[in-house]
């Protein structure tokens, strides 16, 4: 877990980032809880830079900004990216937090009336099955990743008649997952959306990496089919 030093400079970095109306104290425990679920190697970076910032973060807030500037200018790569990693998350909670009965004060100021109340209640599920060590799955196509591009490239094979295999290192969604609460499309997101390239770009799509890397990490992999919407022909996807 971020320990107490680390939560500390963590608040004092949101409180510097987030607008003054955003909830400084409930951003920086999810934030720090968002840190809790990286991977050794991710959660390791973001460590060291709330050390880094641990001394310049006991500073009044002007002088917290114009360090935080720096980083957002600094010739080394990590800076930055490490820079864009914390403001997107300490930007992203103070606008997305909330949960019901206890709603995002920021929002009266946005003239934001909240989360829709007509989200869809029933959807078809989707079966997965467990794919065993060893197992061979045969398909005409496979498709790596199943976002905006792979899951309609996908589609537009299994309508063809084509046997489709989707690789997808994300989670299985539905149209009940999206509870129309920003906070929930962070999962859409590798870590969360806390990886980012030096360049501070986004990653997307949490299948970047192949399916040889996840799979010797231990990963699971799942079989699934499903229905093409349009056609009614089965497309079969894999999730790891």
């Amino acid at each position: 877990m971020v320990d107490a030093r680390r939560r500390e400079t963590l608040r004092r970095a949101v409180a510097t980032l987030a607008p003054a109306d955003a909830r400084v104290d409930r951003v920086a425990e999810l934030a720090a809880a968002a840190i809790d679920t990286l991977t050794p190697r991710r959660r390791g970076d973001l460590d060291r830079l709330l050390d880094l910032l641990w001394l310049p973060m006991q500073a009044p807030e002007a002088a917290r900004a114009g360090v935080l500037r720096a980083f957002a200018d600094s010739p080394a790569g990590r800076l930055r990216s490490g820079f864009a990693a914390l403001k997107r998350l300490a930007l992203f909670l103070a606008y997305a937090e909330s949960e019901p009965g206890s709603e995002n004060p920021t929002w009266t100021r946005l003239q934001y009336p909240g989360p829709r109340k007509d989200g869809i209640a029933s959807a078809p599920d989707l079966p997965l099955a467990l794919a065993r060590e060893g197992e061979r799955v045969s398909c005409d196509v496979a498709v790596i990743g199943s976002g905006a591009g792979g899951g309609a490239i996908a589609s537009a094979f299994a309508r063809t008649g084509k046997r489709v295999v989707v690789i997808e290192a994300g989670g299985a969604f539905d149209a009940r997952s999206f509870t129309q609460r920003e906070m929930m499309t962070s999962e859409l997101y590798l870590d969360r959306g806390l990886t980012s390239t030096t360049t501070s770009a986004l990653r997307s799509s949490p299948a970047r990496r192949s399916a040889a890397a996840r799979r010797s990490t231990g990963a699971r992999l799942y079989a699934c089919r499903r229905r093409s919407h349009t056609s009614g022909r089965r497309a079969a996807a894999l999730r790891i």
